[in-house]
């Protein structure tokens, strides 16, 4: 905590730290109230907007006044139940249910934040606060509860056991979305744009939350540019360096197109990437390459000169084949399909 409120003093000079620092301990006890947690497991997350009248009055600061409110409902696919008052004192201005919708909190978050530069614009997802401002993300608590809570360090994982991260990854992708964070048109499989940005930030998102003995290194995203997609993290005890690059194959809505022969090509510039990467880290220990396969059919990689592959490099190379149905659908249409076999 001491370290965001640093960070959100440096980038926010014209509000006197004591605000900042009230308003993050307020925050804190919203997440921890009975109202929020008899809630936390029946939503996905929802959005908290800041307003302090004496911020205001001062010019440093916004009302949530009901054309702002408007705007920002139709523009970020939000409800109203999304967007929550609350002063520096910690007291609900206004007292509604907690939102249901999705907003990609990486990706809108830095947009909102860019263009209402007046708001200390928050996200909450479960137990983990977000924090964006003027453009920049001032980073996250990823879990706000003591140690021995469910929800707490002790439930967490080390990243040393790279193979049950990942498939604890694979496990918890979120495929039912609707509407769907990542697909621009889930029935023609066409990704939203930059989704290396956007899915890259959501893999952070979750070894943020989730592993107990490193940091987590997200600070590439705070330029939200492709050109350095690694997500890194350190180890506390031993310093020893784990890169993940994040990389995408498939169709994205701005006409990018890694299908068919440069698909695989796309994904081996991944791996050399890695390469790159451990011949400069003489800290790494591991390079995952953690590849999101928007394709039309689940098909294999062909990677290429695996033998000459460093040691380091993670192999196989972690690919997430990016389900356009729930897991319900699917299960219907294998047992239809068995039964017209059995039939036949």
């Amino acid at each position: 905590m001491g370290g965001i409120f640093t960070k959100l003093s440096l980038l926010d000079k014209l509000t006197p730290p004591s605000y900042n620092l009230d308003l993050i301990n307020s925050i804190l006890r919203l997440i921890r109230s009975t109202a929020y947690q008899s809630q936390i497991d029946k939503f996905s997350l929802f959005v908290l907007a800041v307003y302090d009248s004496s911020s205001v009055i001062e010019g440093n600061g916004i009302k949530l006044t009901d054309i702002f409110t408007t705007t920002l409902i139709s523009d970020y696919n939000l409800d109203e139940a999304n967007i929550v008052e609350i002063n520096n004192k910690g007291e609900l201005i206004e007292s509604k249910k907690f939102g249901r919708k999705r907003i990609l909190f990486y990706d809108e978050g830095f947009e909102i934040s860019t263009f209402n530069k007046e708001v200390k614009f928050f996200i909450i997802d479960g137990n983990s606060l977000h924090i964006f401002f003027e453009g920049n993300y001032v980073k996250a608590i990823p879990n706000i509860f003591n140690q021995n809570d469910w929800r707490g360090q002790h439930h967490r994982i080390s990243i040393q056991e790279v193979e049950s991260v990942l498939e604890r990854y694979r496990n918890s992708f979120p495929k039912d979305y609707k509407p769907s964070w990542y697909w621009q048109n889930k029935k023609d499989r066409i990704l939203k744009k930059e989704p290396e940005v956007l899915l890259g930030m959501f893999f952070y998102q979750f070894l943020d939350r989730i592993i107990s003995d490193a940091k987590i290194d997200g600070e590439c995203f705070n330029s939200n540019t492709d050109d350095k997609l690694d997500v890194r993290a350190v180890h506390y005890e031993t310093g020893d360096l784990y890169i993940f690059e994040v990389k995408w194959i498939g169709e994205s809505e701005t006409g990018t197109k890694y299908l068919d022969e440069k698909a695989h090509e796309r994904a081996n510039e991944g791996i050399e990437q890695l390469k790159i990467y451990i011949d400069h880290e003489n800290d790494c220990k591991v390079g995952v390459l953690v590849l999101y396969d928007g394709r039309p059919n689940d098909e294999k990689i062909n990677w290429l000169d695996t033998e000459k592959w460093d040691s380091k490099i993670y192999d196989p190379p972690f690919r997430l084949y990016m389900e356009t149905t729930s897991a319900s659908v699917a299960a219907t249409k294998i047992i239809r399909t068995k039964k017209r076999e059995k039939n036949n």
